[in-house]
């Protein structure tokens, strides 16, 4: 399902504040798949999901990374640069 495939490439992909995966900062390790997916020739179903995962993992990745574009836009809309004097209360 597009669930379970927007949910491996969100723990897989690395943070750009913390520079590592969700899953690699629970448990130390990168995420990997049980098996090894490849393009095989001889057997054209591989293939076919080789391509339906790769596309669905890579759209995932082009949602949240669009998701992050729009949160941040949204968030700067509330913002203000404010500049504070030395010495002045900012609390």
């Amino acid at each position: 399902s597009l669930l379970s495939t927007a949910e491996f490439a969100y723990n897989s992909h690395s943070n750009s504040s913390t520079d590592q995966s969700p899953f690699a900062l629970n448990y130390g390790r990168d995420l990997s798949l049980p098996f090894k997916i490849t393009e095989d020739d001889s057997v054209p179903a591989s293939f076919d999901l080789f391509n339906c995962i790769h596309q669905n993992i890579q759209q995932a990745k082009d949602n949240l990374l669009m998701a992050q574009h729009r949160q941040k836009s949204y968030a700067d809309l509330h913002r203000k640069d404010e500049e504070f004097k030395e010495g002045e209360n900012v609390l």
